[in-house]
């Protein structure tokens, strides 16, 4: 690609020379009015295609950065401050039925809650933006426009999990170590499944049916909590239930600890508590919940960084040519500038001239580049997060920052054009 630009680029100086007329150059100092202003328009017309393609990617960038910033404000429904969590899996060989795994999971909270400077600790088996587990669930004395969903994310967590993550309790009460296995089937709701289901009234006391691979029995709703991103920050597709942990007990878990104090939890002692529990017991993937946030952001991130590189490649080179040929410009027309001051002209004048030149590049690049902006914004629009692909401000932000810098790279030239000294050009002409 290298060797293509650098053959397309020489292309036009080299067929220039070679239909040079070396009679016609040597005229009159080399001078052609015809042929100058011919050069001059394809130069103009070269940066104006320059500017024309800059300003999309200049678009994106401005699209991509707002969509950042809306990313950044998402409500995820829980507090990821100070919160520390812990993968592991249990032993279905040592602990083989359902009830043991749960006195084992008791036993390993009432250990890691002993840690100093532990304030609470849950768990749950998919910690939140890690993705889910759904089931279909059919929902009894549904008032809603549906009495099935058959997407819900559900999990299993432990009494003390929404303390531990800051996930709002909305109404009702959360899980006791009494809902265990000998109590009736109960669950807690999402603010989402309660609005969809039940809308305009409680969700406290309603019921649904299991997943049919449950057995389909029955389960009351006790509480509603607030609504938490699962998938990522920014696809929020799922309503979520949560099951206790004694009665749908799961083998992978995530334990979670939140800090008493400000500063980061030291790991080392909560895996000393857990293996105090179960000497073999492993661990994997110790992340902090704030990680797990900046890691869903990665990828935004890139993006935006990227777009925000090319558009800058493009910016520069934008500028480099307009400095180019407005300079160049400004070379050729001495002369002619010494003569204008020479009658009168002040330099404010000549400045503006000259700034215009490389404005009138940049208006009409500036044109073309929107036209293929609003042309290219289908492009966008699976890469931006609550903001339009057309969004004008957007639009807007980017043509006035790359008239600016059409302003700046014009205004350079246009300072040494308007010092000339109308004696000395005239004397050297």
């Amino acid at each position: 690609l290298l060797v293509v630009t650098g053959l397309a680029v020489s292309l036009a100086p080299a067929i220039q020379a070679w239909t040079a007329d070396f009679t016609t150059i040597t005229k009159d100092g080399g001078r052609s009015a015809t042929s100058g202003r011919r050069r001059a328009s394809a130069r103009r017309a070269g940066v104006a295609v320059q500017i024309a393609f800059a300003l999309p990617l200049l678009v994106g960038t401005m699209l991509l950065i707002r969509s950042a910033i809306n990313v950044a404000r998402v409500d995820v429904g829980f507090s990821p401050e100070r919160v520390t969590t812990i993968k592991f899996e249990v032993s279905r060989s040592k602990y083989p039925s359902d009830r043991q795994v749960a006195d084992y999971y008791a036993r390993l909270i009432d250990a890691v809650r002993a840690v100093p400077g532990v304030a609470n600790v849950g768990l749950v088996n998919r910690i939140p933006l890690s993705g889910g587990q759904t089931n279909p669930l059919h929902f009894e004395d549904a008032t809603g426009t549906t009495e099935e969903l058959t997407n819900v994310d559900s999990r299993t967590v432990t009494p003390e999990y929404f303390a531990t993550l800051g996930i709002r309790l909305v109404a009702g009460r959360g899980f006791t170590e009494h809902d265990d296995a000998d109590a009736p089937a109960v669950a807690i709701v999402d603010e989402r499944v309660a609005r969809t289901i039940w809308p305009n009234e409680s969700a406290i006391g309603k019921r649904f049916r299991d997943p049919p691979w449950r057995g389909g029995g029955v389960t009351t709703v006790i509480g509603v909590v607030s609504h938490v991103r699962t998938a990522g920050l920014e696809v929020d597709p799922l309503p979520q239930v949560y099951w206790s942990y004694r009665q749908w007990t799961q083998d992978r878990m995530v334990l979670a600890v939140r800090s008493a104090t400000g500063s980061r939890l030291a790991v080392a002692p909560v895996i000393a508590a857990i293996r105090s529990v179960d000497p073999e017991q492993s661990v994997y993937d110790i992340r902090t919940m704030s990680e797990i946030v900046d890691r869903s952001l990665a990828t935004r991130r890139l993006t935006t960084l990227l777009m925000a590189g090319f558009s800058g490649l493009a910016l520069l080179l934008a500028a480099v040519g307009i400095y180019g040929v407005v300079a160049y410009g400004v070379t050729q027309r001495l002369r002619e500038f010494g003569i204008r001051v020479a009658l009168g002209a002040t330099r404010r004048e000549v400045t503006r001239l000259v700034v215009w030149q490389g404005a009138s590049m940049a208006i009409v690049g500036s044109a073309v580049g929107l036209m293929l902006a609003i042309a290219a914004a289908g492009i966008m629009r699976n890469l931006v997060y609550d903001v339009a692909p057309r969004d004008v401000v957007s639009i807007l932000g980017a043509a006035a920052v790359l008239m600016l810098v059409a302003g700046v790279a014009s205004y350079v030239p246009a300072r040494r054009a308007a010092a000339v000294d109308p004696g000395v050009t005239l004397r050297t002409e």
